[in-house]
């Protein structure tokens, strides 16, 4: 009796004991490991609104000038401003002139601001843009400003043009940047007057670069800046003969040519420089080394120049007789 009460007791509790490893097994199949459970910490998430930003408008292209006056052209292309003046890059000074035409949408009341900045950001300069026709209108309205600024080193700069918009909503603001480069107006100055001139060679004798004037048709350069012009080879001569300046006249230099000369008239033709001068010129030049010198003087003036290889000296048309020791 006793020995049937234990059996089922035993399997009883061998069954239950394999059910357990069992549902342990499977439990260890289904638990994630200690890796998977990790989690990465949670990120905060950026929730703010950026600021609206002016539409700036895209990159004005190169246009030709006919491109440029075609106002169907310039909507087709989606552009709604043109700066004529100054162009990107341009080099400017004060006061500097902004041309253009806008969109009448642009404007307001007739105008719309233009402003100038360094490259770090500090106002140089700003003015209203003013049309220079009726402004309420869906085509083009050309425009004009005036910036003027103090200025002491050359640097970069922009000029910016904004619409003229009166409700202040970010959204509604639109605005195109010319980059330029800044100098001050006294350089831009001497830059304009300096890229106005030619620089060219005259001729003269000189006792102290040759003190002993051995050889008579010796004559060095002397370098002068003239207004340019067309005829650089005559306003060489005319510059020659003018003679040195005061200053150059205590280093040594002279002119052995009178006093009074005129160029009748000079003709270039197949290397050949035609020299026609005033009587004055053969006027009391006894000497061959003074006649010598005289010839050196306008030949070497005018043989600085590409377009003369040889040169014929006559006074009133006369070349044969002239100039004789």
């Amino acid at each position: 009796m006793k020995k049937l009460i234990i059996i089922p007791v035993l399997s009883l509790l061998i069954f239950s004991a394999c059910g357990q490893t069992v549902e342990i097994n499977n439990s260890d199949t289904q638990t994630p490991s200690v890796n998977d459970n990790a989690q990465t910490p949670d990120k905060e998430t950026d929730t703010s609104v950026p600021p609206e930003q002016p539409v700036l408008t895209p990159e004005q292209p190169v246009l030709t000038p006919e491109q440029a006056g075609d106002n169907d052209f310039l909507r087709a292309n989606g552009i709604e401003i043109f700066v004529a003046s100054p162009l990107s890059g341009d080099t400017i000074s004060s006061p500097v002139i902004v041309k253009g035409k806008a969109l009448g949408n642009w404007f307001f009341e007739g105008v719309l601001p233009v402003s100038l900045e360094d490259e770090r950001g500090n106002l140089l300069s700003a003015a209203p843009a003013r049309a220079l026709s009726d402004w309420m209108t869906e085509d083009y309205v050309e425009f004009e400003a005036t910036l003027s600024f103090d200025l002491v080193d050359n640097q970069a700069a922009t000029i910016t043009i904004k619409n003229d918009n009166p409700s202040g909503l970010p959204e509604n603001s639109k605005e195109y940047k010319v980059p330029v480069k800044l100098v001050p107006a006294t350089a831009m100055q001497n830059e304009t007057e300096t890229s106005a001139l030619s620089t060219i060679n005259i001729y003269f004798p000189n006792t102290t670069l040759d003190p002993e004037m051995m050889d008579c048709g010796k004559v060095f350069a002397v370098e002068r800046s003239i207004p340019k012009v067309e005829g650089i080879a005559l306003a060489a001569l005319n510059e020659m003969l003018k003679g040195p300046s005061e200053s150059e006249k205590t280093e040594g230099y002279f002119s052995s040519i009178n006093d009074g000369v005129t160029v009748n008239r000079l003709k270039i033709e197949d290397g050949t420089a035609y020299a026609d001068f005033s009587v004055r010129l053969g006027e009391n030049v006894g000497g061959s080394c003074k006649v010598g010198s005289i010839r050196a003087q306008i030949e070497d003036t005018l043989k600085q120049f590409d377009s003369v290889q040889n040169v014929v000296i006559s006074i009133d048309g006369n070349s044969e007789e002239i100039l004789q020791p």
